[in-house]
């Protein structure tokens, strides 16, 4: 089964490189057109913040891999021969969950990389950090996998899982920065799971662990909950 699976998320390259190439272009592109706008002294600050904005919201597409492959395992043909599999049929959920995340994981340790080598930007907490971005990439693929088994089409989940993320960067200011109130502040640091990776992240960096543990036990939280759901979800789609 590992073998199986394995070779399924290999095969989809051109998915993988675009998903790793794609933010690193993005990420250039945008620290380009920084440079004559932030202060150099803030240079490392904002090509960091760059960075983690755009992996963050590429863990976040990188979720469709999992979704896909329960999409092809619980609703396709491929279904007659998991139903008659001597395991539990959550445990084929579970291997998808697992390539996915893991494939999410290394895409997100070679943008770490890249950035590094081009613009030598050290990570405070670095161990903290790669900890949270693991925690919220379980999240996110716990909460596409829930919606894959009560909507049963890849497509439509991969339109509600894309129009969440863009909307939760855009509520939370990343894009573009709200004025400060109480709203557009706790949006911020608050208003998704996009937000409390971002807070637990600069938490962990700017050693505020209060923010820091309070964005991951919401991750926590939200992933306790979609796993709850999700095992009442596989009762009815089975």
């Amino acid at each position: 089964m590992i073998r199986f699976y394995g070779l399924r998320f290999l095969r989809d390259y051109i998915g993988h490189i675009i998903l790793i190439g794609l933010p690193i272009v993005m990420i250039i592109a945008m620290v380009f057109i920084n440079q004559g706008i932030a202060d150099p002294s803030e240079r490392n600050d904002v090509i960091l913040y760059i960075s983690l904005v755009y992996i963050i919201m590429f863990q976040g597409f990188g979720t469709a891999y999992a979704f896909e492959g329960i999409e092809h395992d619980f609703f396709k043909p491929f279904r007659a021969r998991l139903m008659i599999a001597p395991v539990s049929q959550m445990r084929f959920i579970y291997m998808n969950l697992i390539g996915s995340i893991i494939t999410s994981l290394c895409q997100t340790f070679i943008i770490l990389a890249t950035i590094w080598l081009i613009y030598n930007i050290q990570i405070p907490m670095f161990g903290f950090v790669v900890l949270v971005l693991m925690i919220a990439s379980i999240t996110l693929h716990f909460l596409g996998t829930y919606l894959i088994l009560v909507f049963k089409k890849a497509s439509v989940v991969q339109t509600i899982m894309t129009g969440f993320i863009i909307v939760s960067m855009f509520a939370g200011g990343y894009f573009i920065p709200f004025k400060s109130s109480r709203l557009t502040d706790f949006l911020n640091e608050y208003g998704s799971p996009i937000a409390w990776t971002h807070t637990s992240v600069y938490g962990f960096m700017n050693q505020n662990y209060n923010e820091a543990f309070m964005g991951i036990g919401l991750l926590i939280l939200l992933t306790i909950i979609c796993a709850l759901l999700m095992k009442k979800a596989l009762k009815k789609v089975l």
